[in-house]
């Protein structure tokens, strides 16, 4: 069944140059900040519209979001590099070649560095916190442990040493190694790879052996050549493998084995590790609890994660003799039809869709088997409407407990989010509904990206309409992408027929006209300054896909 996908537009250098992020809007109240360019050089105005640089940047690059949320401008100008706050007064001056990037949470380091050259980092005054020493100093991530309170404490980098080496003959290249904030060496850069958690810093050597470190410096487990540990971490459990037997058990974040290493698998699951699914030596799956006893008895030969469903989470386990239980958080097994089969590539996105007798059917809150059969069912995008068919004519939505949201008459329907669902008549015209199956408009194509809902007319063009009411709020342009959010606005950059690009607010205000010319638009190094529109599903008469680089354009091409 096709479905309706969120249009992804993905327009590499603005959004290089625009670098927020989806979770940043629930912490901060900044304004974005939207380039613009006179010939070849670069300003930034805000939400409203009004200048906060004026165009006389030879580059621009703006960082704001959970990680920068003071916000950093990054700006070039006769040649050198500087460091401006969000309101564009000067944070580092204008000194530097290379382009200097602010380290996440960091609260003011600045890593300079390029390609061949000695790098190092600064802070917000200007002193050199690491000297400029290292080629290809790169890899600065913030090892943070929020949970168990300690402080920021280290980087990782990849690093090499300086020398008169050629480049092929450098030694210890890629590399790395552990630095505090003050830029004093933790650990050398010998290491292979240094991976964080929350909680624990995984160190890996030049032979591939493997040691755990906590975020003072210490080590908890000492590198060994006897034991592995997994890449993942589930709150307060790393799973340790010994190399000889590949047996599995769990450790702590002080290093001690909590659970014994005598297990083929080991997996920490819902709920954030509270139980605990195992598979003993003869390849049967158990469940434990937090304190790891054995909730359920090691019986089943496959024992996968389900999801959430109502107020309640589900495992599913098949026994020996190929029967299907449903187990709860509590270990009970839920009474259902033994004969439902599960499509192994949906889970766990299926449930509480389940396979019965070569038909869907609906798993209710309570764990009850629902009589209604369909055809085809999904519920990728909400957790509480199913998108269902009972053949190619006739699809619709239903609620968790099979209530007829959208009536079965549409060629396709899908729900995006609980709020929005989306209906395809076989004319090609698309109804909009809300969650409550409430219709809002007729368009020739709809979708919502980052909570705004857009539809499109018969040209395949698209405007913004309001999701609660469907009334269309902007003009129709020929092509949008997103550009910058923040909690007090979210930006579009939108193109006229001439390719002139402008700026829309989420609301449908116009906050630039199209005006700007993307062609003569050119960043560092003389790269012309493109876009690429991608649309990854369409309906009806919509354009799919489109491509325009250094002015030249490719397409249109219609049709999924």
């Amino acid at each position: 069944m096709k479905r309706f996908l969120s249009v992804l537009l993905a327009f590499p250098l603005l959004m290089g140059m625009f670098a927020f992020s989806v979770k940043a809007q629930d912490y901060r109240d900044l304004p974005p900040r939207l380039l613009v360019w006179q010939d070849t050089l670069f300003g930034l105005i805000d939400g409203s519209g009004k200048t906060v640089l004026p165009c006389e940047y030879e580059a621009l690059f703006t960082y704001n979001d959970i990680s920068y949320p003071e916000g950093y401008i990054v700006a070039k100008r006769q040649g050198l590099w500087g460091v401006l706050d969000w309101n564009g007064r000067p944070i580092l001056p204008y000194r530097y070649d290379a382009r200097p990037e602010p380290i996440s949470n960091s609260d003011g380091l600045f890593v300079v560095c390029e390609n061949d050259k000695p790098g190092g980092v600064v802070n917000s005054k200007g002193d050199t916190v690491l000297p400029f020493r290292y080629l290809n100093l790169s890899g600065f991530g913030p090892y943070n442990s929020t949970q168990t309170g300690h402080p920021l404490l280290f980087y990782s980098v990849e690093r090499t040493p300086c020398g008169d080496e050629t480049p092929s003959k450098r030694p210890n290249q890629n590399l790395r190694g552990l630095l505090d904030l003050a830029g004093r060496e933790v650990l050398p850069p010998i290491y292979k790879n240094i991976y964080s958690s929350d909680n624990i810093i995984e160190i890996t050597d030049t032979n591939g052996y493997e040691g755990l470190m906590n975020f003072k410096g210490e080590w908890i487990r000492p590198i060994s050549p006897l034991y592995t540990y997994d890449k993942y971490y589930y709150d307060f459990y790393v799973s340790i493998t010994e190399r000889r037997t590949r047996l599995k058990g769990l450790i702590s974040d002080d290093g001690n084995i909590v659970l014994p290493i005598e297990y083929q698998e080991v997996w920490p699951s819902y709920p954030s590790g509270e139980l605990v699914r195992v598979k003993d030596r003869t390849g049967l799956w158990g469940i434990m609890d937090a304190q790891f006893r054995l909730l359920i008895p090691h019986c089943y030969t496959e024992l996968s994660e389900l999801g959430e469903l109502g107020d309640s989470y589900y495992f599913y386990g098949v026994l020996r003799d190929g029967q299907v239980e449903i187990i709860d958080t509590a270990g009970h097994v839920v009474a259902m039809d033994t004969t439902i089969r599960f499509d192994n590539d949906n889970i766990p996105y299926s449930f509480p869709l389940v396979y019965v007798d070569n038909a869907w059917r609906l798993v209710d809150p309570t764990g009850k088997l629902l009589p209604q059969r369909y055809s085809d069912a999904s519920n990728y995008w909400s957790f509480t409407l199913m998108s269902v068919a009972t053949d190619s004519l006739h699809h619709g939505i239903v609620d968790l407990w099979g209530n007829v949201v959208v009536p079965l008459r549409y060629v396709e329907a899908d729900a995006d989010g609980d709020d929005i669902i989306f209906a395809r008549r076989p004319s090609g015209k698309v109804e909009v509904f809300n969650g409550k199956g409430r219709k809002l408009l007729s368009c020739w194509g709809a979708r919502q990206d980052w909570g705004v809902l857009f539809v499109a007319n018969k040209k395949g063009k698209w405007a913004i309409a309001d999701s609660k009411t469907g009334k269309r709020l902007s003009r129709y342009y020929d092509r949008w992408n997103h550009v910058g959010s923040s909690s007090a606005e979210t930006c579009w950059a939108v193109y006229d027929t001439n390719n002139r690009m402008g700026y829309v607010n989420a609301r449908g205000r116009e906050i630039l006209p199209c005006s700007l010319d993307e062609v003569r638009a050119t960043v560092t190094r003389s790269e012309v300054l493109y876009s690429y529109i991608y649309h990854e599903c369409s309906c009806g008469e919509l354009i799919y896909y489109f491509l325009r680089s250094k002015g030249r354009g490719e397409g249109p091409k219609r049709g999924c």
